[in-house]
């Protein structure tokens, strides 16, 4: 099922309170996906509103929400951010998803539970590894960590 969202008027966009999003960490993930005008985003999940807000008065052109198991286009997106990541499993799934998503340079960012061994983030970033991505760093927020990473957008890999 796709859900997609085009670029509305800022005075068609529900606002939200300044406060509410700072604290949501829905949209911290935006956050720290840095800038997204102009930019095609799925987000893999379910997720609250607020982030398909957020990224209209970001200036995202499109945002397409996508169940864990609906497979998306293929490079249709430039970024891929995804909401909940409880198992390795569930990340595997997702950044595969997210991976057949990207175009070149692409980016994806995740919220994952913080566990205090850092067992499964330190797994995710394996994940992102084996599935090419690059430049990836992580980020604790309260009892969340969020990872981001990039396809790189030169070399071999661009072209396979």
């Amino acid at each position: 099922m796709y859900l997609r969202q085009q670029h509305a008027a800022p005075d068609s966009v529900p606002s939200l309170s300044d406060a509410a999003s700072e604290d949501d960490p829905s949209t911290a993930l935006i956050a720290h996906a840095g800038e997204v005008a102009n930019d095609h985003v799925v987000i893999l999940g379910h997720s609250a509103p607020a982030i398909i807000y957020s990224l209209i008065r970001r200036g995202c052109v499109s945002a397409t929400e996508l169940g864990r198991n609906d497979r998306p286009e293929a490079h249709t997106a430039d970024l891929a951010i995804v909401p909940a990541v409880a198992t390795l499993d569930d990340a595997a799934l997702v950044i595969r998803h997210a991976r057949r998503a990207l175009m070149t340079a692409g980016r994806i960012v995740l919220c994952i539970a913080a566990g205090p061994s850092g067992r499964l983030a330190r797994g995710v970033s394996s994940l992102l590894l084996q599935q090419g991505f690059s430049a990836i760093r992580w980020r604790r927020r309260g009892g969340k960590t969020v990872v981001s990473a990039a396809l790189p957008g030169f070399g071999v890999l661009t072209h396979a």
